[in-house]
């Protein structure tokens, strides 16, 4: 995404949970997620982990529209985080 010269942009909660995701995402395979609608898929050539939690909370957390992203209350109520 290209920036655009006096426009201000206003990153709210929904872009911290993106990153969460995303942290997690390159904890598991090394790699960042690419920024687009199948970000949570693993990289070509791996297999998705063994943990349906932990996919779950990948395919919840780096959703494009930060409308329908996880909000941190899911996060936090997520069985993933409570394990």
């Amino acid at each position: 995404m290209q920036d655009i010269a006096g426009l201000q942009r206003f990153y709210g909660t929904k872009a911290d949970i993106w990153s969460l995701g995303a942290i997690l995402y390159f904890m598991i395979y090394g790699l960042p997620p690419t920024y687009h609608h199948f970000a949570a898929n693993p990289p070509p050539g791996q297999f998705p982990h063994p943990d349906p939690e932990l996919n779950d909370i990948l395919r919840r957390t780096l959703v494009l529209n930060p409308h329908v992203r996880a909000d941190i209350e899911l996060v936090l109520d997520h069985p993933f985080t409570q394990s």
